[in-house]
C-alpha cells in the first residue's frame, strides 16, 4: 500500500482545498492529511483562522478520499514530526507551501529518510479559490 501525506489549515473548505487532497490521493492509496493546529497558524501567519482546528479538521475527514486526517504537531509550522511518525512514501505539497521541495527533500535526508518522493500539486484556480482571498471577502462584508 502506497501511502500519501499532505498538509495544510484549510480554513474556509473550498475547492482549492479539495482539488489539492484530491490530486493528493491519486499519488497513492492511502492518503493521510495533517491540519495546522491554529496556535501554529497564529505563528506563521501572524492570526487565526477564522475556523478552529477542530472545524477544519472535520471538513477534511469528511472528504472521501482522505482515508486520514490528523491534527498536526504543536513543534512548529513546518515540523518532520508527523512524516517520521506516519512514514509516508509520498509527500504532497500545494503549488504555494513551503518548504521549497529541495529544502523538505534535504531536511528528510538529514534525519535519515532518503526514500520518499516529494510532490508539488497544481493550482487549481488560485485567483477565486484561496482562502486569503475568500477571507478578505467575509472581512469586506463584516
Amino acid at each position: 500500500m502506497k501511502k500519501v501525506i499532505a498538509f495544510g489549515t484549510f480554513d474556509l473548505m473550498h475547492t482549492g482545498h479539495k482539488s489539492f487532497l484530491k490530486q493528493a490521493a491519486a499519488h497513492g492509496d492511502f492518503l493521510t492529511v495533517v491540519v495546522a493546529r491554529d496556535q501554529n497558524v497564529l505563528e506563521a501567519k501572524g492570526y487565526l483562522p477564522l475556523w478552529d482546528e477542530e472545524m477544519r479538521i472535520a471538513a477534511v475527514a469528511k472528504l472521501p478520499f482522505v482515508s486520514k486526517a490528523i491534527l498536526g504537531s504543536l513543534a512548529g509550522h513546518y515540523t518532520l514530526i508527523d512524516i517520521i511518525s506516519e512514514k509516508p512514501d509520498v509527500v504532497c505539497l500545494g503549488y504555494d507551501q513551503w518548504p521549497t521541495d529541495e529544502k523538505l527533500t534535504a531536511d528528510l535526508t538529514l534525519v535519515g529518510i532518503v526514500d520518499i518522493q516529494v510532490r508539488r500539486l497544481l493550482a487549481f484556480k488560485p485567483h477565486l479559490y484561496k482562502s486569503s482571498i475568500l477571507r478578505d471577502l467575509i472581512e469586506i462584508k463584516e
